[in-house]
């Protein structure tokens, strides 16, 4: 996709006080029983918590994960004549997935219960389920084309999006705690350059898509429609490690 020529021919609106969107091109082509955003007199459409966890705390659930050493590549839910299923696919996405310590996920488990209510608050709903806890990680050259979390892109022979089919109903909203961290010259595992977390059709003031860089203790909550579709950059160097939760909700 390239930028400029988007928004160029997208017309840009505000959907909070420092984001724009193509909404009125998405709204014709995203499908309206998943269509959900908070007020839009809120700085961004999306939730950012910092230090949620002490750096040094992250480092050791850094090194729990590399000592763990068992993973996987995952793959990617697609909805096929009615039946939704995982599929590796490495030209879209090359990601690993490692087990969750029972340390690490008691810690997360504390922390996001204590901040469920501010969530749900910002969002306007209630959180009735969780999936299972994903610990992702990313090494040199791994990366996540855009995609949203609980649908599909339908594209054209062009390869130009035109539809959504919904290939995962349960999740509604999308958390992304960081135990890694992003830096110039990474030297320890959950170090790493390039890996951003990019939302593709949520734009700045100067019309650049908003992009995230992770740091070890952060938190990223955001609807899981495709609004917030998101690409992760390709890790440089290092290894990117990421902690992913679904959540399903009725929006009050």
């Amino acid at each position: 996709m390239d930028i400029e020529i988007f928004t160029k021919t997208r017309r840009l609106d505000y959907i909070s006080q420092k984001a724009l969107m193509p909404k009125e091109w998405l709204d014709s082509i995203v499908p309206e029983n998943i269509k959900f955003f908070p007020s839009p007199y809120l700085e961004y459409p999306f939730m950012v918590f910092d230090d949620l966890l002490p750096k040094l705390t992250c480092k050791n659930l850094s090194k729990e994960v590399e000592m763990e050493g068992k993973k996987r590549h995952i793959g990617i839910l697609s909805k096929d004549r009615g039946i939704i299923e995982e599929r590796v696919e490495f030209n879209t996405r090359k990601t690993y997935s490692h087990i969750p310590s029972p340390t690490l996920e008691e810690l997360y488990s504390k922390m996001f219960n204590d901040l469920k209510p501010k969530i749900e608050e910002f969002y306007k709903l209630a959180i009735l389920q969780s999936s299972a806890l994903q610990v992702l990680g990313y090494q040199r050259g791994y990366f996540y084309k855009r995609h949203s979390d609980n649908c599909s892109e339908i594209l054209d022979k062009d390869g130009d999006i035109v539809g959504f089919t919904l290939s995962a109903p349960h999740r509604k909203l999308t958390t992304v705690f960081f135990i890694s961290e992003s830096c110039k010259h990474p030297k320890e595992f959950g170090e790493f350059s390039g890996g951003e977390l990019v939302f593709d059709f949520i734009f700045s003031d100067k019309k650049e898509p908003l992009s995230l860089e992770p740091k070890r203790g952060m938190m990223v909550v955001f609807p899981s429609n495709p609004y917030f579709s998101h690409t992760v950059k390709k890790v440089l160097d290092g290894y990117r490690i990421s902690l992913v939760q679904w959540h399903d909700c009725v929006i009050l």
